[in-house]
């Protein structure tokens, strides 16, 4: 009657320590496959609202008010081919800004509104 209760010929010791291990890298492995699954959802997330920013209307990247009037940023100075704003020499002559010919026109619009409800 002694030793009825085991299963095989290893002792009780050896069985448990084996189980143990197995229950060891199991746990790890759901462990890598956890944090795998967590960087994922972060990144998706992540991708997901870039494109939500870029896909909704009513967001521009410059007011209305200001895309109709244009000024140019760099203007070529005649024979040097190179921007006023550079150390262009001494000898070149440097021409200064010349007014619109007409001032802008500001128009009245009423505000545009956006809700959450679509």
């Amino acid at each position: 009657m002694n030793g009825m209760g085991r299963t095989g010929n290893s002792p009780v010791g050896a069985t448990d320590r084996v189980a143990r291990g197995r229950r060891d890298a199991a746990l790890v492995r759901v462990g890598k496959v956890t944090k795998s699954v967590a960087v994922g959802i972060a990144a998706a997330v992540g991708v997901l609202g870039v494109y939500v920013a870029h896909a909704l209307p009513g967001h521009s990247t410059a007011p209305a008010s200001q895309s109709a009037v244009t000024t140019p940023s760099t203007a070529v100075t005649p024979g040097s081919g190179s921007p006023s704003g550079s150390s262009a020499p001494a000898s070149s002559p440097q021409t200064s800004p010349t007014a619109p010919a007409s001032p802008p026109v500001v128009t009245r619009r009423p505000a545009q509104v956006t809700t959450g409800a679509s």
